[in-house]
């Protein structure tokens, strides 16, 4: 069978249990290895691009396992996601999300054909072209919103727009300019500062070149300045280390540490 990779910002498939996604949003599937454990429940999870996530109906009790790429119900068409769990812990994580009725459930097709996978990289291909003309519009019409991120369905047929915005906005308007543009179905979803973030992959498990570079800095040219200085007995931060972000408070707890054993020292 062929290997297909999603474009949602994950890894590969880790182990039965662990899942493919980030840390943030994995669920440890302890019961994985039991068997039958997959076929105690016909629900599936599914995750989409960065943090959406659906439930699903395995109602023609296709053999899934996590990291199986499977085309699900949509309105309309259908989409494309990664099976995230499987067995009885879907009901479970189906509770802690609040979704009390199972008669909405949406099923489950089939797993991802390749003719499935070329529509679905034809839609990802056109996102980020779809956002900064989106932007542009939105701009044109005066709307006090930052459209921040845009997902297109497996098919092609619909797209959601994820928008911030510190007030009400009427963006009926909007709606009908972007499906002219677009020819799609259009979906407005508000999101906050940090959902934001963890679709763009600021959030940990994501690391940008901002906070890849932070951390490099960090391990190459930090970290080596306080040692040498601890290994000379010296209480005095590095310049390097002071400017970091996030290092004044560290810097008071070392000198708390240093004089711990001598509480007549004050620190000034």
């Amino acid at each position: 069978m062929m290997e297909f990779k999603l474009h949602n910002g994950s890894g590969g498939l880790c182990c039965k249990s662990c899942g493919r996604q980030d840390k943030q949003l994995n669920t440890y599937d302890w019961l994985a290895d039991i068997p039958g454990n997959a076929d105690e429940s016909e629900l599936v999870e599914v995750q989409f691009k960065n943090t959406r996530k659906g439930y699903f109906r395995n109602s023609n009790k296709i053999p899934l396992e996590k990291g199986d790429i499977v085309a699900v119900e949509a309105t309309p068409g259908h989409d494309i996601g990664v099976v995230t769990l499987t067995g009885r812990l879907v009901p479970l994580q189906m509770k802690k999300a609040n979704i009390k009725s199972e008669a909405d459930i949406k099923r489950i097709y089939r797993k991802a054909k390749p003719v499935d996978m070329e529509k679905y990289n034809e839609a990802k291909a056109r996102e980020h072209s779809t956002m900064i003309r989106s932007r542009q519009i939105a701009l044109d019409l005066n709307l006090n919103m930052k459209i921040g991120d845009v997902e297109y369905q497996g098919d092609g047929n619909k797209a959601i727009f994820y928008y911030i915005a510190d007030e009400r906005v009427d963006f009926r308007q909007l709606i009908k300019v972007l499906a002219d543009a677009f020819r799609v179905r259009i979906e407005m979803k508000q999101i906050g500062a940090r959902q934001e973030a963890g679709r763009i992959g600021a959030l940990p498990g994501h690391f940008t070149e901002s906070s890849k570079a932070c951390r490099t800095m960090r391990q190459t040219e930090v970290l080596p300045q306080l040692r040498s200085g601890l290994l000379r007995g010296s209480t005095e931060t590095p310049a390097l280390a002071r400017d970091y972000p996030g290092n004044q408070r560290r810097r008071v707890l070392l000198l708390q540490s240093r004089h711990s054993e001598q509480p007549d020292n004050l620190l000034k």
